[in-house]
Order: C-alpha cells, then structure tokens, then sequence
C-alpha cells in the first residue's frame, strides 16, 4: 500500500483524491519536462531531426496513469490549462476533479513565485 504524501496541498491522508508519494514525485519530475514531451504523437518535423540528430530523450513513464499524470501536469504548468479530452484522459486514468483543482493550485503558486523572483 503507497503512503498519501501530506504536503501544503494535502491536508489529511484519508481525504480522497489526494496524491501518493509517486505520483507527488511525477509532479515534481514534470516540473523539468517541455511542452513538447505531453505531445502524444511526433510531428513529422520532430521525427526529420530525430535523424538528423539521433532520438531525443525519451520522456515517457512506463506506468500508462503515472504517465497521464505527467502529460497533463506538464500541460497545465505549460498552457495554464488542460483540453476537455485531456480531462477526460485524467479522469480515466482514475483521477478525480480534486486532483486536478490540486494541480491548477500548484502550478499557479508555483508560476506565480517564479514570476515574483524574475521581476526585478
């Protein structure tokens, strides 16, 4: 059994729709990923520099829900939100409204505080 991680956004373990301790580690992992690795299909310019320069890194996770965690953390802390078919995806990886209103609230403090430090 994976333990709930209790952190500024969590504020008790047996609340449902909070993030185990994976899947809080895919967060902070998303936080390095470009726009383009949520892409679930190469453009034909992507795979062009593929052999030009050999295959880029491969940002996938092996775990299909862990992956969709990814792809739409990636998107929301990119784009600021995430498409209704991408919600839909989210919601069928067993993920819930409450994960995903965790998430806005994250990547806003987070964007916000790194607006905030880049300001001078």
């Amino acid at each position: 059994m994976q333990q709930t991680v209790r952190r500024p956004f969590s504020t008790d373990a047996s609340e449902p729709g909070l993030f185990t301790a994976q899947e809080e580690r895919v967060l902070i992992l998303s936080l390095s990923d470009p726009l383009f690795s949520a892409r679930a299909v190469k453009r034909p310019r992507q795979r062009v520099m593929e052999m030009i320069f050999g295959p880029a890194q491969n940002y996938r996770l092996a775990n299909p829900r862990l992956e969709t965690l990814r792809r739409t953390a990636v998107m929301m802390r990119c784009m600021g939100y995430i498409t209704e078919r991408d919600a839909y995806e989210f919601e069928r990886a067993g993920f819930s409204d409450d994960h995903l209103e965790m998430m806005r609230g994250l990547f806003s403090q987070s964007s916000s505080s790194m607006g905030s430090t880049s300001k001078h």
